[in-house]
């Protein structure tokens, strides 16, 4: 629920003002997922102008919410004591469509951009992945309220919110890893190195979700090595590190072991998907925790543990579709390019393991981890080329 809608809510304004203030909501994602629906089928092409200021535009509100993230975290009481953190919760939900559009922009028609997005994302995503495996010695730049520990490991995440979202963005590093260790020279070696430390990461988070993400984008690049023959390499790599991080630490097969044990967290998450139907007939626009009548629509509202669900739960049906539509025609994209050796498929790997990944999360709370997963898919979606033709651009 928006900001305005919670006021009105304590100011005991009546609830069908509110109930129009989600509709509102639900509309506004639609429209921003229509827009990129839009994009990705070629329907929507501003001019350059446009698309570069529209580009810049978004770029600072996707970097006023990454630090604003990264700030609540490091100082916690000084963002809670201003407005940023209301200003934080107002961009969340859909910062990383901002982030999607903006660099989808950059990279198709505002090429002056491209060249900062490429810059920023790497750096974050490098400073995420040292961050972590500091973290994960002991050394902790952050003194986080919440640990996340499993059988006395504690779990870590660096400068993300948990390990959940610090699994999920090693799987978009592995991605620029791979990318890179197919090529020559020194982003060869950069690139292995990477996708080593990536996947290290991985594993050491314990993220459940982001293992299965790898495991299945690690299949489909085995599929994919059969067209380009250069990809064989870095995947072996993925899963000598994965295998040898198993050996020395084997007690991450043990929480997964843990799941098909009768694991409370994954009840939950088949508790609240199975009611996943009937809120959607008596929500067709979404729910909120505020407006929820039983306990049990209080916590789907709060999170099904599930990011494709979660947009249907708050903001209902249509933007739930479209933003199925939009991961479908996505996939579909990496699938047909890989098949024919482009570059965009060994790139849209990380697409495919995100998209796994996020059945079993949603890094909502994290704005870092949602700018760095929208801008990912919407290079990768820039990235798009027809069979037997030359890529048109080159995200390295």
């Amino acid at each position: 629920m928006t900001s305005a809608a919670l006021l009105l809510l304590r100011e005991g304004k009546p609830i069908m003002m509110i109930n129009s203030l989600l509709i509102i909501d639900s509309f506004l994602m639609t429209g921003l997922l229509s827009i990129i629906g839009l994009r990705l089928n070629g329907l929507l092409k501003p001019t350059s102008e446009e698309a570069n200021w529209a580009a810049w535009g978004l770029t600072l509100l996707v970097a006023l919410a990454a630090a604003i993230s990264v700030l609540g975290r490091m100082s916690p009481e000084f963002v809670l004591r201003t407005s940023l953190w209301a200003l934080h919760n107002a961009l969340s939900p859909w910062i990383w469509i901002f982030a999607f559009l903006m660099t989808n922009l950059s990279f198709t028609t505002a090429k002056r951009v491209r060249w900062f997005h490429c810059m920023a994302g790497g750096s974050l995503l490098g400073i995420a992945l040292l961050t972590t495996m500091l973290h994960a010695s002991g050394i902790k730049l952050i003194n986080y309220s919440q640990v996340y520990s499993f059988q006395g490991y504690y779990r870590p995440h660096g400068i993300l919110f948990t390990p959940l979202e610090a699994g999920l963005v090693a799987l978009l590093s592995w991605a620029w890893g791979l990318g890179w260790g197919v090529q020559q020279g020194w982003r060869r070696v950069a690139g292995l190195l990477l996708t080593g430390l990536s996947t290290a990461v991985v594993y050491l988070t314990f993220s459940r979700s982001a293992w299965l993400g790898l495991s299945v984008a690690l299949l489909v690049g085995f599929l994919f090595a059969r067209y380009q023959k250069a990809l064989w390499v870095p995947l072996w790599v993925t899963l000598a590190t994965f295998l040898l991080c198993s050996v020395g630490l084997p007690l991450g097969w043990q929480r997964g072991v843990y799941a098909a044990q009768g694991d409370p967290s994954v009840q939950n998450r088949l508790e609240l998907w199975m009611q996943m139907p009937s809120h959607l007939i008596r929500y067709p626009f979404g729910i909120t925790e505020v407006y929820s009548d039983t306990i049990e629509e209080y916590m789907a509202a709060g999170s099904t543990v599930n990011f494709y669900l979660d947009i249907g739960v708050q903001y209902g049906i249509l933007p739930l579709v479209l933003l199925l539509g939009i991961v479908s025609v996505l996939g579909w994209r990496v699938m047909k390019c890989g098949k024919h050796g482009m570059p965009v498929g060994l790139w849209g790997l990380g697409v495919i393991a995100t998209v796994v990944c996020l059945v079993f999360m949603n890094p909502i709370a994290d704005s870092l981890a949602m700018a760095l997963l929208g801008g990912f898919w919407g290079m990768v979606s820039a990235m798009e080329v027809k069979p037997h033709e030359p890529p048109r651009l080159h995200p390295d």
